[in-house]
């Protein structure tokens, strides 16, 4: 919403896997006002479709969920977004890196290493049932500057000053 201060009508692309975060998305939408546009790619071969949905949806931003259907096919959703000059947010920050407007979460990195934990654990003898649920507590913000140039955004200062890496 600081990035795009006068959207009032933003999707969130989703797939059947993304529940609890399109809760936790339609419960700010809701807080904040905004109109949200629910825009399911089921999968890979469904993902234009759901992008055309987006494009014809007059959405003033777009929210990516975090899916293995929107992983695999962030390309095609990155390019689709840039060609609609439409400003999109995506759940991991690398994201940012291969050309999206921005990413807000926890890296994969980070999360690829909580996996190994758990897996490392369990080969040494302990049960699945004992372990943990793990939940990230670190989250990481970046943003790509000349992705903001691209679609005429200015990118707050406030925003600059707090992200994790800005990319020029």
């Amino acid at each position: 919403m600081e990035m795009v201060p006068g959207a009032r009508r933003v999707a969130a692309l989703t797939d059947s896997k993304t529940k609890r975060s399109v809760a936790q998305v339609t419960a700010n939408a809701h807080r904040l006002g905004i109109e949200l546009v629910l825009i399911e790619a089921p999968s890979l071969d469904k993902l234009d479709s759901a992008l055309d949905a987006v494009v014809t949806a007059r959405v003033d931003a777009v929210n990516v969920l975090a899916s293995g259907v929107l992983y695999y096919g962030r390309r095609t959703i990155i390019d689709r977004m840039a060609a609609s000059r439409l400003p999109a947010i995506y759940e991991w920050p690398e994201y940012a890196s291969e050309g999206a407007l921005m990413g807000y979460g926890p890296t994969q990195a980070l999360i690829s290493r909580l996996q190994a934990e758990m897996i490392d654990r369990v080969l040494k003898g302990v049960s699945p049932a004992q372990l943990p649920v793990l939940r990230a507590t670190k989250f990481g913000l970046a943003i790509n500057l000349k992705t903001a140039k691209a679609l005429g955004l200015t990118v707050p200062p406030s925003m600059i000053a707090r992200a994790d890496e800005v990319i020029e």
